[in-house]
């Protein structure tokens, strides 16, 4: 009976200690819209409370454009039609850390309209 016990207590610890190793390395996504403009964070959240974000995409949600992205802080050029831009981000960030893209319309050589700018957030 008494290695029984014992054998059970290893089970359950190897239990809590897989359950510990891959509880930290789910990934997961948030995101947000406003106007044209759909903003997606991917991330994993660490084991010391901040999240690791993998990359940061923007999208058009709208009918098709000439333009560009601007997420965080970052260009990518003008393409007809505008679909997404997708940037690597591959850091760790505290809770609630904002992350922005932006939709450009091209109208004419250096003008453009702002087609929606929507941010969101790790949780």
């Amino acid at each position: 009976m008494e290695n029984i016990k014992r054998f059970g207590i290893v089970l359950s610890a190897a239990a809590l200690t897989l359950v510990g190793v891959t509880a930290g390395t789910a990934s997961a996504s948030n995101s947000s819209t406003f106007g044209c403009t759909q903003t997606i964070v991917d991330y994993v959240k660490n084991t010391n409370n901040t999240y690791h974000v993998n990359w940061v995409m923007s999208r058009n949600v709208c009918g098709s454009y000439t333009g560009h992205f601007n997420v965080i802080g970052i260009n990518n050029s003008d393409t007809n039609p505008i679909q997404a831009f997708k940037v690597y981000h591959s850091q760790d960030v505290g809770a609630e850390t904002p992350f922005c893209g932006t939709g450009w319309r091209f109208n004419s050589p250096g003008n453009y309209t702002n087609m929606g700018t929507a941010c969101t957030r790790v949780l």
